[in-house]
């Protein structure tokens, strides 16, 4: 018999990293489930296996194979997303052959989704406009196309990670058809209000921990007003990105029995543009995070 292997597909801005650290603090419970939590190769940050991802992206299959070895085990790695939306056939069907393949894959709306990967970016340190930015992450429905079309529906658990509050990590335990396991302790996100982000997106550092550190700075002090909206983007941005990706995903709902009346809503809420940065937010921020 194949060796099961459980391949988290972990699309950005679902909960991925926050599932990657419940298994590494479970991974002996899993093992006592016969289930191995892959070596990280090394990883310093993080407790996903991106570098694992990038084996199988680099040097194939067979490298990702001998790397991981044939046992039951769980991978989950947000890059695989970006690594089987542009190379499935190959790859994923070389793993089919050695291993019997669930893959889980979480999906969310496309305005939360833009929303979420634009602050994020931001806070990475890019220039960015909310009004222009595109995203791969955008296309859930063709990145879950890319696999299913290799190893079919069956072998596939799509889940619909819906705002606000959603539990990733007891979805993906249902997913995977074990018992919802301990979790590991919530770390503070750095959050900020639109006009900080706003702020941020308008910088450009290319020292990620530069950047990183920078949006701590403004996410703590108070010299940008916050203007109560939640959403970046223009209602009218937020209706495009999810009209033009409406077809493939109501597809993916019906297949997969997923909410497309959540998935496909008409964004609704009082949006007004935002204020311009005046120059003594923009002096009192870039002062108090001078160091």
């Amino acid at each position: 018999m194949k060796p099961k292997l459980i391949l988290h597909v972990g699309l950005p801005k679902t909960g991925t990293t926050s599932i990657q650290e419940c298994l590494y603090i479970n991974r002996d419970r899993l093992a006592g489930m016969g289930l191995r939590f892959a070596d990280r190769l090394g990883r310093e940050k993080g407790f996903g296996h991106h570098k694992l991802g990038r084996l199988l992206a680099t040097s194939g299959p067979g490298a990702f194979i001998d790397q991981l070895g044939r046992q039951d085990a769980i991978v989950s790695a947000e890059n695989l997303s970006y690594i089987f939306l542009r190379d499935t056939e190959g790859k994923l069907a070389a793993l089919a052959d050695v291993y019997d393949l669930h893959v889980i894959v979480f999906v969310r709306r496309a305005d939360y989704l833009l929303e979420s990967a634009f602050a994020q970016m931001v806070k990475m340190g890019m220039k960015l406009n909310i009004e222009r930015f595109r995203h791969a992450i955008l296309e859930p429905a063709a990145i879950v196309n890319s696999i299913t079309n290799v190893i079919g529906d069956e072998r596939v658990s799509c889940v619909l990670y819906t705002d606000p509050g959603f539990d990733s990590w007891a979805a993906f335990c249902a997913a995977a058809g074990f018992p919802e396991l301990p979790r590991a302790e919530k770390r503070a996100n750095v959050s900020m209000h639109r006009r900080k982000t706003l702020l941020l997106s308008k910088v450009a550092i290319k020292k990620r921990e530069l950047a990183i550190k920078l949006s701590e700075h403004v996410a703590a002090c108070d010299t940008v007003e916050d203007d109560g909206i939640r959403f970046l983007a223009s209602l009218d941005k937020r209706r495009s990105v999810i009209r033009d990706h409406e077809l493939a995903n109501r597809d993916l709902c019906e297949r997969f029995g997923l909410d497309a009346d959540y998935m496909m809503a008409e964004p609704d809420d009082d949006w007004h543009k935002p204020k311009p940065i005046t120059p003594q937010e923009w002096v009192d921020t870039l002062w108090l995070s001078r160091d």
